[in-house]
């Protein structure tokens, strides 16, 4: 989970997964349930279309949309669907699955995770591990554990539209911005989530516990 070289590179991978160039690109990775709310996401760049002519960003939404899966909600899949038909495979892109979702995070420009409910979000340590400003729902004693808003990263309340399509046009509108909070999250996740680091931390905690 690294950042692609330069913008080259990035523009050759979108090509060899068939995406758009020149233009800003959000992902948003997670099954499509309630709790993980891309709908949330969608409401919020379609409300930004509205007075555009043209898109000047798209969306990959990376999660099963399986309704036999019981994590997917009927009711979220058929909304973003129906809302989504008029952009699809030009603006909105979705894929069920992959096994090089690195690369997928290499070749965006943002990462947004709307979720109103979440373990520790490895999909967001892994967009900050590759150099991406990212977005995320306030979750208390979760994101907010990780992310330290406005340096590197934003936070926005769970649910809250608005307050996450002002925030993705001030990444959108300020090339400037995504690269300084993209490079200060990568350092986030080399200080306090690098495997070594992490590994001695379990270590210590064990060693703590059994001495008692």
């Amino acid at each position: 989970f690294l950042p692609v070289a330069n913008d080259e590179a990035k523009n050759q991978l979108r090509c060899k997964l068939s995406l758009p160039k020149n233009i800003n690109i959000i992902l948003c990775v997670g099954h499509f349930s309630q709790d993980k709310s891309a709908l949330d996401l969608l409401d919020a760049w379609l409300q930004i279309q509205d007075n555009k002519l043209e898109p000047q960003s798209a969306i990959i939404f990376i999660g099963s949309r399986n309704t036999d899966n019981f994590e997917v909600d009927v009711d979220t899949v058929n909304k973003i669907q129906f809302k989504s038909n008029k952009f699809l495979n030009k603006y909105i892109f979705f894929v069920e699955n992959t096994n090089k979702i690195y690369e997928y995070y290499q070749v965006s420009d943002i990462y947004v995770l709307p979720s109103l409910r979440e373990g520790l979000p490895n999909t967001l340590l892994e967009a900050m591990s590759c150099g991406l400003p990212v977005i995320s729902s306030n979750l208390d004693g979760i994101t907010d554990w990780i992310i330290n808003d406005g340096v590197d990263g934003f936070l926005f309340k769970p649910a809250n539209v608005n307050e996450l399509r002002l925030i993705l046009v001030k990444l959108l509108e300020d090339e400037v911005l995504r690269k300084k909070l993209g490079v200060k999250a990568r350092e986030t996740i080399k200080l306090r989530f690098d495997i070594l680091f992490t590994a001695q931390n379990i270590h210590n905690l064990y060693d703590k516990l059994s001495s008692k």
